[in-house]
């Protein structure tokens, strides 16, 4: 019974922060690095064996380089734009890792406190920008 009971709490617990989760996502005017981040994270650390710092570096990697980024890697002297464009985000990534992966907390992402310290990072990567 009692571990009937502690199923269901994580599953009322898991569906109230889906639920926050998608409310603050709808509220928001613009789906930004903020949101993106503080999504990710929340999944991630709800995952069992899943720590701040695995799913820090993992929602830092998805929100600065998009899969669609990453998996187009330039193959000739013919993608200088888009190789420049890519070693920005890397720069961005690094930068980012470095400076910004001690802001979250198990219990807050801090993604507004991440989107600023990355956007710091952008400054520092590009600063002809």
């Amino acid at each position: 019974m009692a571990m009937e009971r502690r199923n269901n709490v994580r599953a009322v617990v898991f569906m109230m922060i889906m639920v926050l989760g998608l409310l603050q996502a709808a509220t928001q005017t613009s789906a930004g690095f903020s949101a993106c981040y503080g999504q990710c994270f929340i999944f991630c650390i709800l995952k069992p064996n899943e720590t701040v710092c695995t799913c820090t570096l993992q929602c830092l990697k998805d929100c600065i380089i998009p899969s669609s980024s990453s998996s187009s890697m330039p193959s000739s002297i013919d993608h200088v734009s888009s190789s420049s464009s890519l070693t920005d985000q890397y720069c961005n990534l690094g930068c980012a890792i470095f400076s910004c992966a001690t802001l979250s907390t198990k219990k807050n992402p801090g993604g507004k406190e991440v989107e600023s310290c990355v956007s710091s990072c952008s400054q520092i990567c590009n600063p002809t920008r």
